[in-house]
């Protein structure tokens, strides 16, 4: 989810068009800062270097370099080793979009990424927001039918535990202790009758003796 992403392409390229709408379309929640180039031309790349460069340092998520087709001789900028190097150095994380499906320069393979055209370079770019709001209508319907479930589960055992024998007849809940503690009382009283038996016994042979 790229918050913000530098687009170095020609002005008024038909390039930086697709790129820009195709942005828009996906994910029009980033922000796109557009920094021209001169994308052919004799000692173009020079500039493409000092523009990347400056670029690099701005913390930008992402860096799409577009441009459309062309001949060889129009590409050539970017099959220019200075610039290979600036771009297989840069720290932000930058896409290539030069060319059409069948061109490819070296830029392309120093880039992190190199797509077929400058649409499938902004499409890389950016998530899909009809995707994501799919994604979150699925999530949001999982998480009704969890929640639906355990309430029905929570809702079951609660009636379970109200139409319980022991809830429908509460006496029950202390009438086997009263029990056991009578129990426990006539086993005292028993023991106690026991041991005064048994004082009395040794108290009548002891005057017995006298």
């Amino acid at each position: 989810f790229p918050s913000r992403i530098a687009v170095l392409s020609a002005k008024q390229g038909a390039a930086l068009q697709d790129v820009l709408r195709t942005i828009h379309l996906r994910f029009p929640f980033t922000q796109v800062v557009i920094f021209p180039i001169p994308v052919q031309g004799n000692g173009a790349y020079k500039e493409i270097m000092k523009t990347l460069k400056y670029v690099d340092a701005l913390r930008f998520n992402t860096i799409i370099i577009a441009r459309g087709g062309g001949s060889i001789e129009d590409l050539w900028n970017f099959n220019e080793e200075e610039l290979a190097r600036v771009i297989y150095d840069l720290k932000t994380p930058i896409i290539s979009g030069v060319g059409h499906e069948t061109d490819f320069t070296i830029c392309d393979f120093v880039s992190d990424y190199r797509a077929a055209t400058p649409t499938a370079a902004a499409i890389k770019a950016t998530a899909d927001q009809n995707e994501l709001k799919k994604q979150r209508l699925y999530l949001h319907n999982q998480l009704i039918n969890k929640m639906e479930t355990q309430l029905y589960y929570h809702q079951s055992y609660l009636n379970q535990l109200k139409n319980s024998y022991v809830l429908t007849n509460p006496e029950l809940i202390y009438s086997n202790e009263i029990l056991r503690l009578n129990q426990l009382q006539d086993t005292l009283l028993h023991k106690y009758e026991m041991m005064d038996m048994k004082f009395s016994k040794q108290v009548n042979d002891y005057k017995t003796k006298l």
